[in-house]
């Protein structure tokens, strides 16, 4: 396949053809996942400044305003409802709001989960919650997750997919080829940097150059500045 062919078949890949056929296909998606990532983000300090007073950092990456748990829930509402608007009346309703308060429980405990028996991170802990299961999610942000997910399928989701469809046509794919990179470049410094950060913690010193790079860039000071409502703890991981 020739160096042409294969950028045009990269680009189809972005192509209105490909949108057009379902919702549920990568280009919208990911903006979905973009989107409600910094939304998320706005109404969990929100949230936090309401309840508990004061500002305190939220984010879930090293750059940009963003909480992937929420991203990954609204992709997890959107497969779903199949992309499609759901009918407002009661009794979908209600299935609706059951299927998302189930799927965003499994959500939450999992991602708990895995950063504490993989990182020995702590992100939240709901053990003095009614009905949690392990500190890691409880009745009360299982109805959240419901919420939520009912808002999102039933009111919000074909407005943003309209919202997305309008970026034009001979731009859309190069834009979201690069912020693709970007979110990819940010998860993975992410996780390198929450690594090394745990690394430390158990007082091992940088093994190599690209350590010693993270380890300046990326120091405690700016793990515990970045990821506030976070801790670390060695003990937790029961990978080891």
């Amino acid at each position: 396949m020739s160096r042409r062919a294969a950028v045009a078949k990269s680009l189809n890949f972005f192509s209105k053809e490909a949108r057009d056929c379902s919702p549920l296909n990568y280009y919208h998606l990911f903006w979905i996942f973009i989107i409600a990532s910094f939304v998320g983000l706005v109404l969990e300090t929100v949230y936090h400044f309401v309840v508990f007073g004061g500002y305190e950092s939220r984010v879930g990456l090293v750059w940009g305003p963003f909480s992937p748990i929420y991203g990954c829930g609204a992709v997890l509402f959107t497969l779903l409802s199949k992309g499609k608007l759901v009918e407002r009346k009661s009794r979908f309703i209600i299935t609706v709001f059951l299927s998302c308060a189930f799927a965003g429980t499994i959500l939450e405990f999992m991602t708990s989960w895995l950063m504490q028996n993989f990182f020995g991170v702590v992100a939240w802990d709901y053990s003095d919650h009614f009905l949690n299961i392990d500190g890691r999610t409880s009745l009360f942000f299982s109805v959240i997750w419901g919420v939520l997910g009912t808002i999102w399928i039933c009111w919000f989701l074909p407005g943003i997919i309209r919202l997305i469809d309008r970026i034009p046509e001979r731009r859309h794919a190069l834009v979201t080829a690069l912020v693709s990179l970007f979110m990819l470049l940010n998860i993975l410094t992410t996780f390198m940097a929450v690594g090394r950060a745990y690394v430390r913690s158990q007082g091992i010193v940088e093994q190599s150059q690209l350590d010693a790079v993270i380890d300046r860039l990326y120091d405690d000071e700016f793990i515990e500045n970045t990821f506030e409502n976070a801790t670390i703890d060695p003990s937790l991981n029961a990978a080891e």
